[in-house]
């Protein structure tokens, strides 16, 4: 699930490799109100707690921040 300021948010298939940054590009790109310095991932374990992680969009796009790999049913 793709949620926030994109063009297109909602459900989107996962594909294997999939990045933040890459599902952000899939919701067709963030909007001007977006705030991509401080995207979250929020991840389910196993044992039933949720893990929200951080990352830095705006850096990832410029080729200076670490993008995070996605798991299905982030």
């Amino acid at each position: 699930m793709v949620d926030g300021w994109v063009a297109k948010p909602g459900l989107y298939s996962f594909t294997p490799g999939m990045t933040a940054y890459g599902a952000m590009s899939v919701a067709g790109g963030a909007l001007y109100p977006a705030d991509l310095k401080n995207a979250e991932i929020v991840r389910a374990n196993r044992d039933g707690t949720k893990e929200v992680l951080h990352v830095d969009l705006a850096a990832v796009g410029r080729g200076e921040g670490k993008d995070i790999a996605l798991r299905e049913g982030d």
